[in-house]
């Protein structure tokens, strides 16, 4: 988690940063919470990957408008249009 936080908040730029929601040392609410803090624009491009059974406060987190949720199990073409949409025009 804070390796990935790291690599998306770096100078690098991403069409899309694909997060799983649960982790060990820094969960996906968190995550959020610090790209948007640094850059608003590069938080609308993260999707949060779940299988579900979350903590009261993190089902709250998912149902915000402004985080785009991918449930489990889900395929290839479920993961590409996701990307797609938070990925915008190229």
């Amino acid at each position: 988690g804070r390796a990935g936080l790291a690599l998306a908040l770096g100078p690098r730029g991403f069409d899309a940063i694909v997060c799983d929601l649960v982790m060990p040392d820094v969960d996906g609410a968190a995550i959020h919470a610090a790209v948007v803090a640094a850059d608003p624009a590069r938080a609308r491009r993260l999707v949060f990957i779940t299988g579900g059974a979350v903590s009261p406060q993190t089902g709250a987190f998912l149902e915000r408008d402004d985080v785009t949720v991918l449930p489990k199990p889900f395929g290839l073409d479920d993961l590409l249009a996701v990307i797609d949409r938070v990925a915008g025009p190229r």
